[in-house]
């Protein structure tokens, strides 16, 4: 399904724009070695819903979701968090396409004709079958939804990584459970928080302090959930142990090991 008729071109190169993708530990040395793979060579699939899954030829990256995506894998898989970083200086735009999700959202919205009235699998199919026609407005997407999809294997040349334990203040801030305590909806938790806070975190885990904003935007999301003050306290002391272990793309380690 094409999204709009008119032919948008490949924005001038962005420079200093970091993308993430979020998974356990567990996966570190494979990514060391062959890169970011897409599902169809892994087979790794963490939605197990038969139609939910999203394209296997893709791999997927963000600059808001990756905390809420490392922390699902984790609880499913175990491990420690690791955040993968690439620089778009670095990718071929030409590999770029929009993520399903955001097309997803943007159809839903728009009420769109021969969509509204298809159930949820369909719907998300023909998202999936929407990523290539529309592969001219992934900058577009990515800046409305902050997903973009990625066709083809991330060579681990430019992959920098940072690895650090659960931490129960991400957890509280990115995570959500539904009425019977399961988690439920993997970027809950990261829709209610700004896009500054998102790059600011993602600073934090490959070396640079926490702003002062930041800080007070963590304070202020524990409140909002309605914890008391000694268990905010208590989550933020927690979180300050914490050094995550960095590596950039020239495998220079350089934070704890």
């Amino acid at each position: 399904m094409e999204i709009v008729k008119e032919q948008v071109e490949t924005p001038n190169r962005p420079s200093g724009i970091f993308l993430y993708h979020g998974t356990s530990s567990k996966y570190f040395n494979a990514i060391e070695l062959g890169g970011l793979v897409p599902r169809s060579s892994t087979g790794n699939d963490n939605h197990e819903k038969q139609g939910l899954s999203s394209d296997a030829s893709f791999v997927y990256l963000s600059d808001r979701y990756h905390f809420a995506h490392a922390l699902s894998t984790v609880m499913l898989v175990k491990g420690d968090v690791l955040l993968v970083r690439v620089s778009l200086d670095d990718l071929d735009f030409g590999a770029f396409f929009p993520d399903e999700d955001a097309i997803f959202t943007l159809l839903s919205k728009k009420n769109h004709i021969g969509f509204a009235n298809k159930t949820l699998v369909d719907q998300l199919k023909i998202s999936r079958e929407s990523i290539r026609e529309n592969q001219k407005l992934w900058f577009e997407f990515f800046k409305m939804g902050g997903t973009v999809a990625h066709l083809g294997t991330i060579s681990p040349d430019v992959i920098s990584y940072s690895i650090f334990p659960r931490i129960r203040l991400l957890e509280k801030l990115y995570l959500r459970k539904d009425r019977h305590g399961k988690w439920s909806g993997i970027v809950d938790g990261a829709n209610d928080l700004q896009l500054d806070f998102h790059r600011a975190m993602s600073d934090w885990a490959f070396g640079s302090s926490l702003t002062q904003r930041a800080f007070d935007q963590i304070k202020e999301a524990l409140h909002g959930l309605g914890l008391p003050r000694r268990e905010v306290v208590r989550l933020i002391d927690e979180f300050l142990q914490v050094r995550p272990a960095i590596t950039d793309s020239s495998r220079t380690t350089i934070g704890p090991s």
